[in-house]
């Protein structure tokens, strides 16, 4: 069974306020965008870095790591994310699968960067 959530903020750019995601329990592998309870009860995606001893290790692509997370607040993956007509269906298994979880990790160094980049310029266009 899967839930559908209506996603906020920019942490996930470019996917965020606007968009809304389908989520399905089941099991995460790295690379995944997984969604989850955070310890004030509230819904957080986020991209799968690491699970470890019962933890997972998750962070934005645009921001720094959040503190572990306990394996038993997981809701699940994200499978597909809609923006009005657009459906995005994200890829599981096989190769595509595999690829999609690596471009995802790749793109959250590239996002992560962009961001930095931006604030930087924008700061210092101010001080002009």
């Amino acid at each position: 069974m899967t839930h559908r959530w209506a996603l906020s903020g920019s942490s996930m750019y470019p996917f965020g306020t606007g968009w809304t995601a389908e989520v399905a329990p089941g099991p995460v592998q790295r690379g995944d965008f997984v969604v989850y309870l955070d310890a004030h009860g509230r819904t957080i995606g986020h991209r799968l870095h690491g699970v470890a001893d019962g933890w997972l290790y998750v962070r934005g692509d645009t921001v720094g790591p959040e503190p572990p997370v306990p394996a038993s607040a997981l809701i699940g993956r994200v499978v597909a994310l809609e923006r009005g007509p657009l459906r995005l269906v994200v890829p599981r298994d096989g190769a595509i699968g595999a690829l999609w979880r690596r471009l995802g990790l790749g793109w959250a160094a590239v996002a992560r960067r962009y961001v930095t980049e931006r604030a930087r310029w924008r700061r210092d266009r101010v001080k002009v």
